[in-house]
């Protein structure tokens, strides 16, 4: 499974440490022009409005902006199943939402 992540902050780090083995990682994403272009990781970090040519199965969002960040993908015309969110600390009603789009990784 090929995956894009989106966010550079702790949550890619924590993401990192939990992401099984057998997933891909095609880049990473960010909204911060300062990042973009650079090498965080040992992957590439791109704009958002130049990741639509790339091949990538879901897109994971690191960062606690998640739905906002969602939204922005989905209007770039992302499918919304593909956008997945993935949090490092979050409420018990937040964590449905991220168990539940986390398991599309693990299937």
């Amino acid at each position: 499974m090929r995956v894009l992540l989106f966010g550079v902050g702790s949550g890619l780090r924590d993401l990192f440490s939990v992401l099984p083995e057998q997933i891909e990682i095609v880049g990473l994403c960010d909204n911060a022009t300062g990042k973009q272009g650079k090498t965080i990781l040992g992957h590439h970090v791109y704009a958002p409005d130049s990741i639509r040519d790339l091949n990538f199965d879901y897109v994971v969002i690191t960062a606690r902006t998640g739905e906002a960040m969602r939204s922005q993908l989905v209007g770039m015309g992302i499918e919304r199943q593909r956008v997945l969110l993935f949090y490092s600390n979050f409420d018990s009603s937040l964590r449905k939402i991220v168990n539940h789009d986390m398991d599309a990784l693990n299937q």
